[in-house]
């Protein structure tokens, strides 16, 4: 596979034939060879069950305090990195979409940004407002905010939540002034390996596409067992970025990190249906300026 995750940009690479080299390189472990035999049995609930009892258990992100923090400051000073390479001015404001917990409220003030924003659909988890904080329960569809309000925007693994991520990019390109900044990482998109984002609950690569979703469902007992995340492909989110949007597009890059390609390897049907950037891309990052 890979010695290390690859970060490529679809515009100057083939991702399909960097994943197709890869995919020759690739082994199967004992515990894969299990998942494939199993499956050429049947797709049924029963077998679903099976190699849920052959996997190892695996969780999501850790939500305590110091891991919060330490996860943001690892990917804010990513972000404003990024972004400051290709700013027109300087970041005297924050706009950070899917805030959550504000989590990011610190490190955006560690890196001299003294205006914060945080802006989320729940408000659940909003944190105690601290000086220069200001929350608000809303969509980034349709922002309250007036025109060429903030310098630096940020959004991290919130895209692929986001219904009309479109719509989305295009308020945050409104409510930025002129030689703002969008910086996003997120995924991985739906295609991919773990793209329904049930890992708490199985941590089985490609599963939404090895079994009906009835019998996700029934195995996650949701009636939809993929109601946290919006089902759109990878070539939704390129045509977004690659647009003309209220933004230019600086920097863009997709994560090939080999999750899963044990499985993508052994069922090649997985193929028939999806190109394999699809199936292997597993996250995003872009920066765009606003115009």
């Amino acid at each position: 596979m890979f010695e290390k995750p690859r970060k490529l940009d679809p515009r100057v690479h083939d991702i399909s034939d960097v994943v197709r080299r890869s995919l020759d390189t690739v082994t199967l472990s004992p515990e894969e060879e299990q998942i494939v035999a199993l499956l050429q049995q049947g797709r049924d609930i029963g077998i679903l069950r099976q190699i849920h009892a052959v996997l190892p258990p695996r969780g999501g992100l850790k939500y305590d305090a110091e891991t919060l923090r330490k996860r943001s400051e690892r990917r804010v000073e990513r972000a404003i990195k990024l972004a400051e390479a290709h700013a027109g001015i300087p970041f005297t404001s924050a706009l950070d979409v899917g805030c959550a917990r504000a989590e990011n409220h610190g490190p955006i003030r560690q890196a001299g940004i003294h205006a914060y924003t945080g802006i989320d659909l729940d408000d659940q988890h909003f944190p105690a407002r601290e000086q220069g904080m200001d929350l608000v329960k809303a969509s980034v569809e349709d922002m309250p905010f007036e025109q060429d309000t903030f310098d630096f925007s940020c959004s991290f693994n919130v895209l692929e939540h986001v219904t009309r991520p479109e719509k989305a990019i295009s308020e945050i390109a409104r409510v930025l002034r002129p030689g703002g900044v969008f910086c996003t990482t997120f995924g991985p998109q739906f295609n991919a390996a773990n793209g329904p984002h049930l890992t708490r609950e199985i941590n089985l690569p490609f599963m939404h596409h090895l079994f009906r979703e009835e019998v996700v469902a029934e195995f996650t007992g949701r009636e939809d067992a993929y109601y946290t995340v919006n089902r759109h492909p990878l070539s939704l989110y390129r045509d977004i970025f690659f647009a003309e949007n209220g933004f230019r597009l600086a920097y863009y890059r997709e994560h090939l990190t080999g999750v899963g390609f044990g499985i993508l390897k052994a069922m090649p049907e997985l193929n028939v249906h999806h190109d394999l950037d699809e199936l292997a891309v597993n996250a995003i990052t872009a920066v765009l300026v606003a115009q």
